[in-house]
This record gives structure tokens, C-alpha cells and sequence, in this order.
């Protein structure tokens, strides 16, 4: 069995929103709804993902930015945006999805996701990254949720 599919299986097996393997080990296991947990793994350990192959439940623009920050090298999702597929096709990334939608939607439905908005136009890791960083933390500070 395949990294990719070990990250796929536990994906569904377990109601995680994100795995990821490499050589067969667990790097990171999610439940949590949003990036937070990850921009969180990618600030403490930048090269956490390097390597590795990944499930995500619902992968926009923001998730794939994030994984291409992290040096992934293979994806599973269910539902994957058109521009989070496009971004990392073009990097050579190793991609499979169930379904792909235009966009990735608000979580009541009206919109497209605020991290979808957030990223727009960005194509860099890097700049995404922080990004992501700092609405991740301003939320945290002002919400006191998960984003």
C-alpha cells in the first residue's frame, strides 16, 4: 500500500480532514476544520510535509499553497477547487480527487471562503504562507476559534 493511499484510507476510515504520510510513518493528523493547524505544523517545522503524501478533505487555493510551502509530493482529496488543482499540477505535484468544484464555499454555503479570497492572486508558497500566518493568527486573537 501506497503513502497516498494509507493517507486516503485513514482520511475516510477516521473522519480526519487531513493526513499526512511518508514512508508509511504519520506526520500529521487533523479534525480540525481550516488551515490553522497547518499554518501551525508549517511555522513550527517548515519541512514537516517534505516528501510526503497527503488526504485533505477539501483542498482551495489556500490548502494547496500551504502544501506546496511544505514541499508535498502527492495529494488525495474528495473535493478539490479548480485553482488549487491548477497550482499544483503546475508543480508537478501528483494529485487525486473525487470531485473538483470552482470554488471553495463559505462553511454556511453563501460565498466563496474567505482563505479562498484571502489568496487570490497569490501564487508563491511563501507569500501565501504568510498570509495565511498572520489571518490565522489575528482570528485566533479576536475569535478565539479555529480557522
Amino acid at each position: 500500500m501506497t503513502d497516498l493511499d494509507i493517507a486516503r484510507n485513514r482520511l475516510v476510515r477516521e473522519g480526519l480532514r487531513l493526513v499526512a504520510i511518508r514512508d508509511g510513518e504519520v506526520l500529521f493528523l487533523s479534525r480540525a476544520q481550516g488551515v490553522g493547524e497547518l499554518v501551525e505544523l508549517l511555522e513550527r517545522e517548515p519541512e514537516a510535509l517534505d516528501g510526503a503524501f497527503a488526504a485533505d478533505a477539501v483542498t482551495g487555493r489556500a490548502s494547496a499553497l500551504l502544501m506546496l510551502y511544505g514541499s508535498l509530493r502527492g495529494l488525495y482529496s474528495p473535493v478539490i477547487s479548480q485553482e488549487a488543482l491548477r497550482l499544483l499540477e503546475q508543480s508537478a505535484v501528483h494529485v487525486e480527487y473525487d470531485r473538483m468544484v470552482d470554488y471553495i464555499r463559505k462553511r454556511d454555503g453563501e460565498g466563496r471562503c474567505p482563505l479562498e479570497e484571502l489568496t487570490r492572486g497569490i501564487d508563491s508558497p511563501a507569500e501565501a504562507f504568510e498570509a495565511l500566518r498572520a489571518f490565522t493568527a489575528s482570528r485566533a486573537h479576536t475569535q478565539g476559534g479555529t480557522v
